[in-house]
């Protein structure tokens, strides 16, 4: 595949790149011990080769996939931020704002309860 740098050129829209960009210096910033790669057309995170998070940006919104267990110990507070999700993606509208804080806590919360996975999923 290609790198994080030539992945952001893809998206087409100016205003979402730049939403893209920041949050993955971000991601850098806050969670450096994480691994970046892009595979099946997503920006993945990952720790000790195990998925921890991926972001896929669509037309409409900005697709962000915690896994199963990520979605279930967070949905009221996605209600709550009025994201609109499934069982195993939420996706944040390009008009809304991405709440940081709540990333941080579903990441770290996937770091901390993948700590002994050995595999890619759960």
């Amino acid at each position: 595949m290609y790198n994080f740098e030539e992945y952001l050129q893809t998206i087409n829209e100016v205003d979402h790149r730049e939403i893209v960009t920041s949050l993955f210096v971000w991601m850098e910033r806050i969670f450096p011990q994480l691994d970046r790669s892009i595979k099946w057309n997503q920006a993945m995170f990952t720790h000790h080769n195990t998925f921890i998070i991926a972001f896929n940006p669509t037309k409409k919104h900005l697709a962000i996939s915690p896994e199963k267990q990520g979605i279930e110990r967070f949905s009221s507070e996605l209600r709550n931020l009025d994201y609109e999700f499934g069982s195993m993606v939420f996706k944040i509208k390009w008009n809304q704002k991405i709440s940081y804080d709540f990333l941080k806590r579903i990441i770290e919360f996937n770091i901390e309860d993948k700590i002994n996975t050995t595999t890619f999923w759960r």
